[in-house]
Order: C-alpha cells, then sequence, then structure tokens
C-alpha cells in the first residue's frame, strides 16, 4: 500500500470492490472500534463518548462512509485521513521489527519514540493528563487507531521489504504490476493484509463491520475476557504482533521468502527488492486465506479487547 510511509497501492477486495488504501483499512478499523465499545466499562463509555463530542471532526476527516454505528468507529481513521496535513505522524503507525528480531529489540527498532508503541504511549499520556478537551480527543482519536495498526501483523514485521510493501503478490485474479517505474507494487503483501483478507472475511460471513465483531465477541468470548486482563504492555504487544507476522502473514506463504537486509528501501526499485520479490510468484489464493483466518480474526479481537483495556484505565474515575 504503503499508507506506513506514504506508498499508497489499491487493494482489489474479493467482491470487486477498490478498498481505501490505509492501514488495516475501514472495515478493520471499524471491527476493533465496534468490537472494544461493546468492551468497555460502562462509565468509561460514556466518557469516552462526551470526550469525542466536545471536539467533533469534519465529515472529510471521518476517513470512511458512511458514517459508523459506534461513536470510536466513527474517528477510527481520523489518523490517516489527516497525515497529509501532519507527515511528521505517518511513522507512528508501525514499527520495523525484522523477521528475525529477538524480543529484546522492539525498543531499539523505536528511534526516538518514533514509531507505533512510542506514539500509543504518548497518546495515552495526553489522554489521562491533559486538561485541554480539544487535546483529550485528539489523543483518543489516535489511540482507537494506533491501538488496531499496533495488531496487524504488518505493521510490526518487515523483511527489508517495507512491511510486505514491496512484495508483489496475485491475489484472487489480480496479477501484481509495478508501478511508477517499480517504486510500488499492486497488489502487494501488505496491502491484503490491511484490507483484502479482512474484505474477504466479512464477504464469506455476509458481515458488516459491526456484525463481524459482534461475532469476534461470542467466538472469542474467553480469549477476550483474558487479553483486557494482560498488562497494558505495548512492546510487549507488538512482540505478539511481530510473531503473527513472522509465523503467519510470511510464514502461511506458499513459497519461503527468503530474507533480506535489515535496511528499510526508499521505494520498491531500490536493491530492486520489488523485482526480486515478484519472481516468487507468490499467490494469496483460498489455502492461504484458510490457513490465515485464525490469526486474522484473533489479531482483530485482541486489539479491540485491548483497546477497550487502556480506554476503560484512560476513563478511570480518579482518585
Amino acid at each position: 500500500m504503503s499508507a506506513r510511509r506514504g506508498v499508497v497501492v489499491a487493494c482489489l477486495g474479493i467482491v470487486g470492490l477498490a478498498t481505501p488504501a490505509w492501514p488495516w483499512a475501514c472495515d478493520a478499523h471499524r471491527i476493533v472500534a465496534a468490537l472494544a465499545w461493546g468492551e468497555i466499562a460502562p462509565a468509561a463509555r460514556e466518557r469516552a463518548a462526551a470526550t469525542l463530542a466536545a471536539d467533533p471532526i469534519p465529515d472529510a476527516r471521518r476517513g470512511c462512509q458512511p458514517p459508523a454505528e459506534d461513536p470510536l468507529g466513527d474517528v477510527a481513521m481520523w489518523a490517516d485521513a489527516i497525515r497529509e496535513d501532519e507527515p511528521e505522524t505517518a511513522p507512528w503507525h508501525y514499527i520495523d521489527l525484522p523477521r528475525d528480531a529477538v524480543r529484546s529489540d522492539v525498543g531499539r527498532h523505536c528511534p526516538f519514540g518514533s514509531c507505533v508503541t512510542g506514539a500509543l504511549a504518548r497518546q495515552l499520556r495526553i489522554l489521562r493528563d491533559a486538561a485541554s478537551p480539544r487535546e483529550r480527543a485528539r489523543a483518543l482519536r489516535f489511540v482507537v487507531h494506533l491501538v488496531a495498526d499496533l495488531h496487524q501483523p504488518l505493521h510490526a514485521t518487515s523483511n527489508g521489504d517495507r512491511g510486505g510493501n514491496c512484495l508483489p503478490v496475485t491475489f484472487r485474479r489480480a496479477r501484481p504490476r509495478a508501478e511508477r517505474g517499480g517504486e510500488r507494487w499492486n497488489p502487494n503483501l501488505h496491502a491484503v493484509w490491511d484490507a483484502g483478507l479482512v474484505t474477504t472475511a466479512l464477504a464469506r460471513a455476509h458481515a458488516t463491520p459491526a456484525g463481524y465483531a459482534a461475532s469476534l465477541r461470542r467466538r472469542l468470548a474467553a480469549d477476550i475476557a483474558r487479553w483486557k486482563r494482560e498488562p497494558r504492555d505495548l512492546k510487549s504487544w507488538a512482540w505478539d504482533t511481530h510473531r503473527i507476522g513472522v509465523d503467519v502473514a510470511y510464514g502461511r506463504l506458499a513459497r519461503p521468502v527468503p530474507n533480506e537486509p535489515h535496511s528499510e528501501p526508499r521505494t520498491c526499485r531500490d536493491r530492486a527488492v520489488g523485482a526480486r520479490m515478484a519472481r516468487l510468484d507468490e499467490r494469496i489464493d483460498g489455502a492461504y486465506v484458510d490457513a490465515i483466518g485464525p490469526a486474522l480474526d484473533a489479531s482483530l479481537a485482541r486489539a479491540g479487547a485491548h483497546l477497550a483495556a487502556v480506554l476503560t484505565d484512560a476513563f478511570a474515575p480518579r482518585r
């Protein structure tokens, strides 16, 4: 895609419609938000709604249409919608952990706190401590979005390929093509995880994002309760997401992907990484979709559970 670094590609969904080119895209962010909305403590839910109502965003800043069924979902894409105006926030949406990273590497790969874990920690502090209603609403909008991004496996995993943006794949009937002289490829693994796989899951379930969130709450109720009780350790959350990226997003591909150098290319043309990866002829087919389905559902549900937990904490009455 990459909404991670400003490279934008479209991902074709199973129903043949172009999906928005943003991390996790609208459907996934709204699934996470809807699940969280149902899991937040009632008093915290009221305070979160009041915080957002105190500083409403223009319709153009919503980023998704039509309006969502809950207040969190309605602002879930705002952090992407403002990125052209605030390019300094672009690195806040991901952390580049190499496929062969170890757990202690998480902090090292967040220089100056300019990654998703660092940015999320700052916004949570603002949400808890800021006096200004506008600052608190802005921080809440970031938190809703960044918690979801933190649980997208290719926002915490890279192979020297811009988090899978430079790994061309055939998705359904769409074969990858080089764009802008090979600077980017479409479709690619990152874009398919952002949008195509979620679109496919919704189509298979004949569900809306809110309906899919309700289904996840029923099917994964015990896991959601456990995830809500977990320590609020953003580095551990990033590491768990990274392992899914390694073992599932890359690991379930039909053709093994060689390890690339750790340095991230500026575009897919650098080191010819995109063209070299294209020769693998990776295909996202029904077998891959079936294989990654449980991990995709768990990632969405875990994001919603963690979002509910941090918001319940943030809006808890002060002693």
